[in-house]
């Protein structure tokens, strides 16, 4: 595997998680009282959450040792 992919597929990582945190703080407001903005907020980060982690799962490396 290239180092390249590696360093992408970190990054794709990193920035799943923050998606992801963001995404679980940012609930809690759509059940409130909130701005007309929060549920908009919270569907775009679940879009964003979504495709990062499609991304993260089509990027991991092969496993070892499983014959197909």
């Amino acid at each position: 595997m290239r180092n390249t992919t590696n360093r992408m597929l970190l990054g794709l990582v990193i920035c799943l998680s923050i998606a992801g945190a963001a995404l679980v703080l940012s609930l809690p407001a759509v059940f409130g009282p909130h701005e007309p903005y929060q549920a908009w907020l919270a569907m775009i980060l679940g879009g964003v959450t979504a495709v990062l982690a499609v991304a993260v799962i089509l990027m991991r490396p092969p496993r070892r040792g499983v014959n197909h």
